[in-house]
């Protein structure tokens, strides 16, 4: 399990740094994820909108993804 911050690159794309260890993790569209929201963890999942022009989690578009913290389950 990989926690940490979500960042949106646009030369490198989308990827969490990790809270424990000096890496990058890669994120794909699709891929699932839990956005922690104040003490608990809700799944989303990642993709990225042409409509608005950058990534968004599904069905909560109004959550600015760059910068949220997420966890990554192996």
């Amino acid at each position: 399990m990989v926690t940490g911050t979500l960042k949106v690159a646009p030369d490198t794309g989308i990827y969490i740094t990790d809270d424990n260890k000096p890496q990058n993790i890669s994120i794909k569209p699709g891929q699932f994820l839990y956005l922690s929201v104040r003490d608990c963890w809700i799944p989303v999942v990642i993709e990225y909108s042409p409509y608005i022009g950058n990534w968004v989690f599904q069905n909560l578009e109004s959550v600015k993804v760059n910068g949220q913290k997420v966890m990554l389950k192996n």
